[in-house]
C-alpha cells in the first residue's frame, strides 16, 4: 500500500468545483482546502504506478494549476525491512 500526501493548487475561483471533482477519486480523501485554493489531500494506491497515474489524472479536472506529492509512504518497503530485520537476529 502506498499513501502520500497531495497539496493540490487550483485557480481559487474553482477551488469547490476542484473538490467535487477530486470526490470521484477512489482512494483520496481531502483534509483541509484553503482559501488561496490549496487542497490538501492524502492518496492510497496499490502501487506506485497508480499513485502516479491519480496525480496526473488531476490535471485534467478544470482549475487545476499543479498536484504535487509532499508525502510518500510505501508500506510494502516497511514490512519487508521489517521482515529482514528480524531474519537477522
Amino acid at each position: 500500500m502506498n499513501v502520500s500526501g497531495i497539496v493540490i493548487m487550483t485557480m481559487p475561483d474553482k477551488t469547490e468545483q476542484v473538490v467535487e471533482s477530486l470526490k470521484d477519486f477512489e482512494g483520496l480523501e481531502v483534509h483541509k482546502v484553503l482559501e488561496d485554493g490549496r487542497i490538501v489531500a492524502v492518496l492510497e494506491r496499490e502501487t506506485t504506478g497508480e499513485e502516479v497515474n491519480a496525480i496526473r489524472s488531476m490535471y485534467d479536472i478544470d482549475g487545476v494549476i499543479t498536484a504535487t506529492m509532499a508525502y510518500h509512504h510505501f508500506e510494502e518497503e516497511v514490512n519487508a525491512l521489517a521482515d529482514e530485520m528480524e531474519k537477522a537476529r
